[in-house]
């Protein structure tokens, strides 16, 4: 199928329809059935989308295009920003046992918790044993109770973060309007 276009003589768009041949003459003087050719669309990225058609006449050709736009943002693109920052690891480094690399999914934010109140029940009774944590990239570290909590305390700091920086910017929304301004932001943590 192909579209065309009912042009009056001042090159005005009467109808369009969707046809198999282009029509047979139209009924009115000056009038004529054109074509409608479609520019290739550009291409779109994570941030941007492509615009309504625009329509340009020119010499009995009519052409129709889109153009790349910017997404603009709302409340929900703040908070899948957010949700997307809290689904990415976090490197925790300790002195004495190296790096530890935790995801900030609630069930290994969970899991750490449970860690952190047997590690302070330990605390409580002098018992420096450790616990075997085996982080998101299949480390096992052996850490003392203190080691556990100063690992529990920087993930709930990196998370509580990452809200405030969702508050501020969704403070600001009219200055951060696109995807691409929203994902630069300097108020997210790193």
């Amino acid at each position: 199928m192909t579209k065309y276009v009912l042009l009056d003589m001042d090159k005005n768009i009467l109808k369009e329809i969707d046809a198999e041949e282009q029509p047979g003459d139209p009924v009115g003087k000056g009038w004529s059935w054109q074509e409608v050719v479609y520019e290739p669309d550009p291409k779109v990225t994570a941030t941007t989308k492509l615009s309504a058609y625009t329509t340009v006449i020119a010499d009995d050709v009519v052409m129709r295009s889109r153009t790349v736009e910017e997404i603009l943002i709302d409340n929900s693109a703040i908070n899948s920003e957010r949700e997307g920052r809290l689904r990415k690891n976090y490197s925790v480094v300790l002195k004495d046992a190296g790096t530890v690399a935790i995801n900030l999914d609630n069930d290994s934010v969970d899991t750490l918790h449970r860690l952190t109140t047997m590690a302070q029940l330990l605390i409580s009774i002098n018992d420096t044993r450790t616990t075997t944590y085996r982080d998101v990239n299949n480390v096992n570290h052996s850490l003392t109770p203190t080691q556990i909590t100063e690992v529990f305390l920087a993930v709930v700091l990196q998370i509580q973060s990452v809200y405030e920086a969702t508050w501020l910017i969704k403070d600001d929304i009219d200055v951060v309007n696109t995807l691409t301004e929203l994902k630069e932001d300097p108020r997210w943590p790193s």
